[in-house]
């Protein structure tokens, strides 16, 4: 059976460049040895990630739209669902914005060289711009050792020309593949929002994803092979900050969770609660829960009052017909900044815990 190593091996170095170069040539030249697709079938997607802070770990849940100022930097991660976990032995990634302007230059300090155009200036290219999520990790979120997005050190990220492309393969003699994660973050991109605007960010139809059990999986190449693959959108202008917005792994809007009643007990609330304050029970994800405090209570007090310490995700209320969110990872730049009365916060945990707020 020909799997992807061979496919990027033979027949020799030029050929496997041309086979990095023209995506739509793995496999219908050399034969993937695979069952047409394998990935499809199995409900394998790719997603970008608008707010890679906004849960527990990145890519979970799946922000497809964000709300950046002017002036700002922000990262959008890519990230692959629906998949065998340690599996993933390469990618190609073809990404698409609207705003060309926007992407930050690499960490590096110098824009890498064009395809072809005398080797890379990165090395590796693991920790530029794209930045693979590579390492090893015990606890599955990383793609593993021996990685290269420099394959045979002449493709190297390309970010000074649409679309941005990253090419990513695991070592060849040694495989060390770790991503069990699922869904698993392959590679976050930053952008700088130079200018106001609407950017749109889509992935190219000959994005590739390949896994050592040579099953295969386009964007839009081979009708066969077609994968589910979701880009997003940043709105750039004002002063607002960072919105994270609610994603694919919850209701948009945030949808009503368990209901939450009121509890007592060491394991959720402090023991006792303060004279005067109840608590009210929290399931994981997001609960719709009144807010008993005054009229222009900041949202840091809300937020303060949700227990265990780290459990709070984010903070969402629904006004004048959109929705403004709090994050406690970017708290500065959050767009919700203060509730009144019996205003009704959905409030998103990682898991079960507890709403302290005054007895009305």
């Amino acid at each position: 059976m020909i799997g992807q190593r061979s496919r990027w091996l033979v027949p020799g170095v030029l050929a496997s460049l041309v086979l990095l170069l023209g995506v739509a040539l793995w496999g219908q030249t050399l034969g993937r040895g695979h069952p047409s697709g394998a990935l499809a079938e199995a409900g394998s997607h790719l997603d970008i990630d608008a707010v890679p802070g906004n849960g527990a770990q990145p890519c979970d849940p799946i922000d497809t739209m964000a709300t950046v100022a002017v002036g700002s930097t922000y990262s959008v991660a890519v990230c692959l669902g629906g998949y065998t976990a340690n599996d993933l032995e390469a990618f190609d990634l073809y990404i698409s914005n609207t705003q060309a302007l926007n992407f930050a230059p690499d960490p590096q300090g110098a824009e890498e060289p064009t395809e072809g155009g005398g080797g890379p200036a990165c090395g590796t290219c693991l920790d530029d711009n794209p930045d693979a999520n590579d390492g090893d990790d015990a606890t599955g979120l990383k793609l593993g050792g021996g990685w290269t997005c420099s394959p045979f050190g002449v493709v190297s990220p390309r970010s000074e020309v649409l679309p941005i492309h990253f090419t990513c393969i695991a070592d060849i003699v040694s495989p060390d593949l770790d991503l069990a994660a699922n869904p698993g973050l392959l590679a976050t991109i930053t952008f700088d929002a130079v200018s106001g605007g609407t950017d749109v960010l889509t992935f190219a139809s000959n994005t590739v994803i390949d896994m050592a059990t040579a099953q295969y999986g386009s964007c839009g190449d081979v009708p066969d092979d077609l994968i589910a693959c979701t880009g997003a959108t940043i709105n750039i202008g004002g002063a607002g900050g960072l919105t994270p917005s609610p994603g694919t792994a919850t209701a948009t809007p945030p949808g009503p969770g368990p209901s939450a009643t009121p509890v007592s007990g060491p394991a959720a609330t402090p023991t006792p609660l303060p004279p005067g304050m109840e608590a009210v029970g929290l399931a994981a994800g997001c609960n719709p829960v009144a807010s008993t405090q005054a009229d222009n209570t900041p949202i840091q007090t809300i937020a303060g009052g949700v227990g265990p310490a780290g459990n709070l995700t984010s903070l969402w209320e629904f006004e004048a017909g959109a929705w403004r969110g709090y994050s406690p990872q970017f708290p500065d730049v959050s767009d919700l900044q203060e509730t009144d009365f019996l205003d009704v916060v959905f409030i998103c945990t990682a898991g079960p815990g507890a709403f302290v707020r005054p007895v009305v």
